[in-house]
């Protein structure tokens, strides 16, 4: 048998009811603020991570060129070494 409540208890039971919802609902928004600027900073840590990357990348990209430069400006030297370097560079352009 279900006991039937007055309406004062019917009240005071659905307000204590509202105040835990609003309690749970606060933590609820206030986790999910912490979450998004967790998850703000990694952004930020990242985007800048690969920003340094691609800065070193684009230098090494550059040194690479210019050693290839050098490499070829003595391709008349008749080094053995960079005859067959430059020998491999035309077969990959191949």
């Amino acid at each position: 048998k279900r006991k039937e409540l007055s309406a004062e208890e019917g009240e005071a039971k659905r307000n204590k009811f509202l105040e835990r919802n609003r309690v749970a609902a606060t933590k609820c928004r206030q986790k999910k603020k912490e979450w998004m600027s967790d998850l703000e900073d990694t952004r930020f840590g990242l985007e800048s991570q690969n920003s340094h990357l691609q800065m070193e990348y684009n230098s090494l990209a550059e040194e690479v060129s210019q050693i290839r430069a050098e490499l070829m400006a003595h391709g008349n030297c008749n080094d053995p070494n960079i005859n067959k370097w430059i020998e491999n560079e035309a077969k990959r352009y191949v």
